[in-house]
């Protein structure tokens, strides 16, 4: 897909990865330099050869196509005090969209607050959060910072700054912040990952979803230190299979789950914290 950095344009470009679209490249502005042109067809040659190797499915495209995603009903028992304690922080790029918005899909409007990186750039993290929000039973929007972490709610870490996890006098809060790039992103999975670990530790779940590249690993290495839940999206369902391959080789995965199961998954990790005593992080 090549877009504009339009609402309608970036509308247009989440849909399409929605529907199967391995990945989108920014369209340049009418008058660029011939050194920007080479960049420019450099980049789509690189995300041309992404595609070739990507493993997209034909069958979950056509079920997105050709349906709405219901809102889900909540399953099993209700989730208790150690689940409502709890932190889910998810880690995406390419093949991601549809990844969280699959994984968002199957969780009920009452689960623990969820931390989110997709790598993306603005606008297309503020337009992915409302369109998150109109798709599922959680309240979805792009982070600020200083958010208070609430239950039910969904933080989209926005296109440039990186997420991080955070206390505060009123408990677990958001912090933005413009730090250098890191695995050659910002936002950065590896940011968000490890300040869970140090601010959540074994209340935490940690997922790494589809996506090129390295970015993740380390930081769920750390929260799975920390005594945190430890979950991959596994080679079968995903588009690009790199970031998981990359968390699990590190030792940071406790376990490979498909897309599919992967909320309830979650939400089975969140029913063994109500279990375990609560231990709260200094």
């Amino acid at each position: 897909m090549v877009s504009t950095l339009t609402v309608a344009g970036g509308e247009a470009t989440l849909r399409a990865l929605e529907l199967g679209a391995v990945d989108f490249v920014t369209k340049p502005s009418a008058r660029v330099s011939g050194d920007a042109e080479q960049r420019f067809a450099a980049e789509i040659a690189a995300k041309v050869r992404i595609a070739a190797a990507a493993a997209p499915s034909v069958a979950r495209r056509a079920r997105l196509m050709h349906s709405t995603p219901a809102l889900p009903q909540p399953t099993g028992a209700p989730l208790g005090m150690g689940a409502r304690n709890a932190v889910v922080a998810i880690g995406a790029s390419t093949g991601g969209i549809e990844a969280i918005t699959t994984v968002l899909g199957g969780l009920p409007a009452q689960a623990p607050p969820l931390l989110i990186v997709q790598h993306l750039p603005q606008p297309f993290t503020r337009l992915f959060a409302m369109r998150l929000n109109s798709l599922c039973a959680l309240k979805v929007k792009e982070a600020e910072h200083g958010d208070i972490l609430h239950p039910g709610h969904v933080y989209i870490a926005p296109g440039n700054r990186h997420l991080r996890l955070t206390r505060g006098v009123s408990g677990l809060v958001t912090q933005l912040a413009d730090d250098a790039l890191h695995n050659g992103h910002r936002p950065s999975v590896d940011h968000l990952f490890s300040s869970v670990a140090q601010w959540a530790g074994a209340s935490a779940i940690g997922v790494i979803l589809s996506g090129m590249g390295a970015d993740g690993a380390a930081g769920l290495l750390q929260m799975r230190q920390a005594g945190a839940m430890t979950l991959a999206q596994d080679a079968a369902s995903c588009v690009v299979y790199g970031m998981p391959r990359a968390a699990l080789e590190l030792g940071a995965v406790a376990r490979q789950v498909a897309l599919e199961q992967l909320a309830a998954e979650i939400l089975s990790g969140l029913r063994a914290l109500d279990k375990t005593p609560l231990t709260k992080k200094k």
